[in-house]
């Protein structure tokens, strides 16, 4: 006699397999924009500006990011002056740097100058740290970034005039002469006041803390400070006072200069 033990199993279809991927909404669109100060090291004559950032990025893993961006800065030409012609200025050794006298300092010329912004548009390759890792869950993330660029940079062109002073020694001051021509700045007699450009580079490195109150989208605030590569600056403080070698320079009152600049930016980020 045979006996046949038979045994079945049956399953349940779960359907295709589908592969998740290991970082969800990986790629993003992002803005941003903000203040822009130049350091106190500059001797650049520029008034706070401002600074704008279109860019692109990906998540390597949930520390690095790698992505590029277009940004473009932006600081107007603002130098300590007197932009009107006073009757007397008082002290001789007190004078603001933009006023020039002979070696004998009898006679001196005020410089009023206007124009002159610099403009940067630069392309650069981003380098994004998490210092915590970035999970699907995460609120707030604290990161580091390096910003290695290639800038064209513009310094506008220049115009302004020269005023005649006569130093009085009975009064110790320096008085305006109303009937000494003025001295007419602009590009046809002086050329190095025309806009000038230059390709240049250098880095931005900075901090940022940024939210996710909804995986779509992100926002975030960075500060960073930007070091370029010499470009052509308005800068006062780069020359002497003297009028022989200094005022009436071919070059005066420009020079090629680092440039150094602290700049905070708001900005949102679209996930996808």
């Amino acid at each position: 006699m045979m006996f046949v033990l038979t045994i079945a199993a049956s399953a349940q279809d779960e359907g295709e397999v589908v592969k998740r991927e290991r970082i969800d909404k990986s790629k993003s669109i992002y803005v941003l924009g903000g203040p822009s100060l130049t350091s106190l090291k500059n001797d650049a004559d520029y008034d706070a500006g401002f600074n704008f950032e279109l860019g692109y990025q990906k998540r390597m893993n949930r520390i690095f990011s790698l992505g590029f961006a277009v940004s473009y800065i932006n600081f107007p030409f603002s130098p300590t002056y007197i932009s009107t012609p006073v009757s007397e200025i008082v002290g001789g050794t007190e004078l603001d740097y933009n006023f020039f006298y002979d070696d004998g300092g009898s006679v001196g010329r005020l410089v009023y100058l206007e124009g002159g912004d610099q403009n940067m548009t630069s392309l650069s390759v981003n380098l994004k740290f998490n210092f915590i890792p970035v999970k699907d869950k995460t609120v707030a993330s604290l990161y580091g970034f390096a910003k290695p660029f290639v800038a064209r940079s513009v310094r506008e062109s220049v115009s302004g005039a020269g005023f005649l002073y006569n130093y009085n020694a009975n009064s110790d001051s320096w008085l305006y002469d109303e009937t000494a021509e003025i001295d007419i700045w602009d590009e046809a007699d002086f050329p190095v006041l025309a806009e000038k450009t230059k390709i240049t580079g250098g880095m931005f490195l900075g901090l940022g803390l940024e939210f996710f109150p909804a995986r779509r989208f992100s926002f975030f605030v960075q500060l960073a400070a930007g070091y370029t590569l010499p470009v052509n600056i308005v800068s006062f403080n780069d020359w002497g006072t003297t009028i022989s070698d200094d005022y009436f320079d071919d070059n005066f009152p420009m020079a090629d200069q680092k440039f150094l600049t602290v700049n905070g930016s708001f900005g949102l980020s679209v996930n996808f």
